[in-house]
């Protein structure tokens, strides 16, 4: 057994389960990370499915028995919240919408500011009462 899973184990049978799920995070985190990343495809959504996979770990561990390490549970939670997310109807790919294309669109809006709400036009009006 490794020093993460006993210390792992040692936190949990003194209750203190969010030590364990830090010490797991530090240790399992980046190969976790890049698996839920590579499951998605985003990265984005790989930190969100990320975050929750974190919140469940802490969340199972009162309940952990430990049949499995500490790491192999950490990968399956992973397995699962991507799962969710990517099952939830809102979170399906044909309903997103680009960034790129919400980004040239936002662009677009603000060069069409009204010309007296720009703030180079209000900056030469300040300029003009300043100088009086």
């Amino acid at each position: 057994m490794s020093d993460v899973e006993a210390t792992g184990k040692a936190s949990c049978a003194a209750g203190d389960f969010r030590a364990a799920a830090r010490d797991a995070v530090l240790a399992y985190g980046e190969e976790v990370y890049t698996f839920v990343l590579v499951r998605v495809r985003d990265e984005d959504i790989a930190g969100d499915v990320f975050s929750q996979t974190c919140e469940d770990l802490v969340n199972t561990l009162p309940s952990f028995e430990w049949r499995c390490s500490l790491r192999t549970w950490f990968y399956r939670l992973a397995r699962s919240a991507a799962a969710r997310y990517l099952r939830t109807p809102s979170n399906r790919a044909e309903r997103r919408v680009a960034l790129s294309d919400v980004s040239e669109v936002a662009a677009h809006v603000r060069s069409r500011t009204v010309a007296h709400l720009r703030s180079e036009v209000k900056d030469g009006v300040r300029a003009l009462r300043a100088s009086r």
